[in-house]
């Protein structure tokens, strides 16, 4: 069995509007953890850079269970730290505006 590789799942990743599942899928949330680079607030000379850690969470959208099994056995290996969970049905929204003025 190969060790995780993020990139090996990187296409089952819900990045962006596009990556949303449409449908029924079964989901994993990792929960790690990445340092940015920010500006130092003090303006000295040779002050380039802070460090900070941020929460970093990704959701994965797998197409079925056997799919998930194999991310969660490898992540699991890897001491990740995530849940999963079996998605049945997508809500939908709609917004509705009601304005009465009371006349």
């Amino acid at each position: 069995m190969d060790d995780y590789n993020f990139h090996d799942w990187a296409k089952f990743r819900v990045r962006k509007s596009e990556d949303k599942p449409t449908g029924p899928h079964f989901a994993a949330v990792l929960l790690d953890t990445r340092t940015e680079l920010s500006p130092s607030y003090e303006d000295r000379p040779g002050n380039g850079y802070d460090s900070n850690t941020v929460p970093d969470v990704t959701y994965f959208a797998f197409p079925d269970q056997e799919t998930l099994s194999e991310w969660a056995l490898r992540a699991s290996k890897d001491k990740k730290h995530f849940f999963c969970f079996e998605v049945k049905k997508l809500a939908t929204v709609e917004l509705k505006v009601s304005i009465d003025v009371g006349l």
